[in-house]
């Protein structure tokens, strides 16, 4: 998500070090960047004290929905089910899935 956020025209985008990214470092055997991370977490991977920003977007992750993007360009997004098979339906997409990319434009 940070990384999209240059493609809207941000300058900056953050997620702060928390506890939870420090166990699903360790838990994938990446201790040696969570043990970094922790001495550096507060002059570095968190905001400044006082920092104003000019706008804050917050995205609750459980919010959103499971969805497709294609086929043929990654703006066609869908949610999965009804949506995707509507609108597969309707463009006479291809039902039958033979190849997939988990992935994005920016990595």
């Amino acid at each position: 998500i940070c990384n999209m956020g240059a493609e809207i025209g941000a300058t900056t985008s953050m997620f702060g070090y928390t506890p939870s990214m420090k166990e699903y470092l360790n838990a994938t055997n990446r201790s040696g960047i969570a043990n970094a991370a922790d001495q550096y977490k507060d002059e570095y991977l968190n905001p400044d004290k006082g920092a104003t920003y000019d706008q804050v977007i917050t995205i609750n992750l459980g919010d959103l929905e499971p969805a497709l993007n294609g086929p043929f360009t990654p703006d066609l997004r869908n949610a999965l089910g009804k949506d995707v098979r509507d609108a597969a339906t309707k463009n006479n997409w291809p039902m039958d899935v033979s190849a997939s990319l988990i992935g994005s434009c920016t990595n």
